[in-house]
This record gives C-alpha cells, sequence and structure tokens, in this order.
C-alpha cells in the first residue's frame, strides 16, 4: 500500500501523517469515509462559494451527521487540515479512495473474517485464507471437492491438537 506521500505532500498532509502514519493506519474504515465526505463537502464549497470556505465550513454544512459518531481522532484530523489547499484535499481523496478500495481501510468480507479467525486459532496463513474461501464461498454454493474437503480436514486437526 501507498503512502499518502506517494499523493501529495504539503504542511497539513505532513501533520497528519505524523499523527495517524505514513497511511493513516491510525484511522479506521469509518473514519476514513467520514473524512472523504467532509472533504467532498470542501472541494464542493471552494468550488461553488469561494475561496473562503474551510474545512470548518465543511464540517458544518455537512447534513449528514446523524450517521456520524462523535469521533476525536477524527475531530484531530480535520483541526489538522484546516486551511487545506484544494489541490491537497483532492489528494488526499485519493488516497483514502485507494486505501478504502485496496489497502489498509479495504471493506472486509465475510471470508477475510474468516480467515482471520483462522490465523488467530493457530491455523498457518495461507491454509487459512484456502480454508476460509471453502467455508464461506463454496459451502454456500454446493459441494467441496476431495481436496477442498482434506483442507478443511487438516484446519481441524490443528485446531482439535491444540485443545
Amino acid at each position: 500500500m501507498k503512502t499518502l506521500q506517494y499523493f501529495t505532500s504539503g504542511t497539513h498532509l505532513d501533520q497528519l501523517t505524523e499523527r495517524f502514519g505514513s497511511q493513516l493506519e491510525l484511522l479506521d474504515r469509518p473514519q476514513k469515509l467520514q473524512l472523504r465526505a467532509i472533504l467532498t463537502y470542501f472541494v464542493l464549497g471552494r468550488e461553488m462559494m469561494s475561496d473562503e470556505y474551510s474545512i470548518g465550513d465543511a464540517v458544518s454544512d455537512f447534513n449528514l451527521w446523524q450517521l456520524f459518531i462523535p469521533d476525536q481522532q477524527l475531530q484531530d484530523a480535520l483541526e489538522t487540515l484546516e486551511g487545506v489547499t484544494v489541490e491537497d484535499a483532492e489528494s488526499l481523496l485519493e488516497a483514502l479512495q485507494a486505501q478504502c478500495r485496496h489497502g489498509n481501510a479495504k471493506l472486509r468480507t465475510s471470508t477475510d473474517s474468516m480467515a482471520d479467525e483462522l490465523i488467530r486459532q493457530g491455523i498457518p496463513h495461507e491454509l487459512a485464507e484456502e480454508a476460509a474461501y471453502i467455508l464461506t464461498v463454496v459451502d454456500a454454493q454446493g459441494q467441496r471437492t476431495q481436496h477442498q474437503q482434506w483442507l478443511i480436514s487438516q484446519v481441524h486437526k490443528i485446531i482439535l491438537g491444540r485443545k
């Protein structure tokens, strides 16, 4: 996954990465989605209103606050971005989009969650991923192949052997 500096740099964005990590990894998916929404309002406000339109104005004007949960980290991020340029905001939007689509804020699937749980149970990473796919996708569609059944049996042996 690319760092924020791959997409852009600037005083506000450098401060943001100092506080939340080079990939903003200290912000979770909902926080990044909320940040994207407010930054979009900011860019639109600058386009439609004036160059005086600020992040604070975007926060005030954002009309979906019922979806937001009060969050000090998000508030800190927004305060850090006060005074950001439209160009930097658009670059940050691009970085956040990449993270939400492919990176550290990617939407988790049931297969991802199952693989994580199997790994926590001591199953090796590659086997956990294959088994999770079988358990969440193959089993929902029909019957397992002999090889798939053998893989699941291996997972059971590992789990039962640890208890």
